[in-house]
């Protein structure tokens, strides 16, 4: 958990998991993933943890916020649609090599 006022971790443990790589907010909500393939859903009024779950086996690269659903992307080059109450992957795809790969060689 953070202390808002100091601007610090009041609890480091929680976050001691892996690093973070990739982040995206909405109105409520911070986005957060990891290296170890974890997708954290943060509140933005005390960034207290709300839910988590693992959906890559390598780290995500990359959050967005659709309508109907969370989409991750990870190094395991897997795209994956998120169901936004529950985090269950409701459909992946499998590309040949990481997007970040592909995105270079255009």
């Amino acid at each position: 958990m953070w202390d808002l006022e100091q601007f610090t971790l009041a609890d480091q443990q929680q976050y001691d998991q892996s690093y973070l790589t990739a982040l995206t907010s909405d109105k409520n909500s911070l986005l957060v993933g990891n290296g170890d393939g974890e997708l954290m859903v943060m509140d933005k009024r005390n960034l207290e943890i709300t839910k988590i779950a693992k959906l890559h086996s390598d780290c995500i690269t990359d959050i967005l916020i659709e309508e109907a659903c969370y989409v991750t992307v990870g190094y395991d080059g897997l795209l994956n649609f998120i169901d936004k109450s529950t985090l269950e992957v409701l459909k992946s795809v499998q590309v040949d090599s990481p997007l970040s790969q592909i995105l270079k060689v255009k």
